[in-house]
């Protein structure tokens, strides 16, 4: 089974001249992905939109004021980009799919196992953090967008991490259920209907 949802890849993203390079946006990109499944106001391949969305989520770009420096006023651990915070993310999915009438909220997960992921695919895509996935030195977050007996098919916004992302594309992309075992985070978000 999969999710019919828009892939988007981060490579060329918007990068706010040069402040914020799409390379560091694979959280924002993925939660742009998740919305976009969620409402038809959003679409999953518009990068000017996807920017509008990052500004709103991250301190160190644009001019007004709003999630990222809402968050950081009401949690003081949270420094430096706030787009790489899960809380922020839960916070930004939720206003935005709020504001677009799409009633329930984004629901976060710390201690997600490979069973608990595919119990949470069957009624929805899923936001998963991972560590040094395709080789990658630190953390990446891709989405969970399907599955089948032996693999989780995501979309990852970086790219395809079975060949060390030398293939920019991730739409689709099946990682083999040992393989993603190895490389999970714990962390996970979806989208919760009220």
């Amino acid at each position: 089974m999969k999710y019919d949802i828009q892939y988007n890849s981060q490579r060329d993203n918007i990068d706010f001249n040069g402040t914020f390079p799409g390379f560091k946006q694979c959280f924002t990109t993925s939660a742009w992905m998740l919305m976009s499944y969620y409402s038809l106001e959003i679409d999953g391949n518009d990068d000017v939109a996807l920017s509008k969305y990052f500004d709103d989520v991250e301190v160190t770009v644009g001019n007004v004021p709003a999630i990222g420096e809402l968050a950081k006023r009401k949690d003081p651990t949270i420094q430096g980009a706030t787009s790489y915070y899960w809380e922020v993310q839960r916070l930004g999915i939720t206003m935005w799919l709020n504001n677009l009438k799409v009633v329930g909220q984004a629901k976060l997960e710390f201690s997600i196992t490979l069973q608990r992921l595919r119990d949470l695919l069957t009624t929805q895509p899923v936001i998963i953090g991972t560590r040094q996935l395709g080789g990658l030195p630190a953390g990446h977050i891709i989405l969970a967008v399907g599955m089948d007996d032996v693999s989780i098919m995501c979309h990852d916004p970086y790219g395809n991490a079975k060949t060390n992302y030398t293939d920019a594309n991730g739409q689709y992309v099946y990682y083999k259920d040992e393989m993603l075992k190895n490389h999970l985070a714990g962390s996970a978000l979806y989208w919760k209907r009220s």
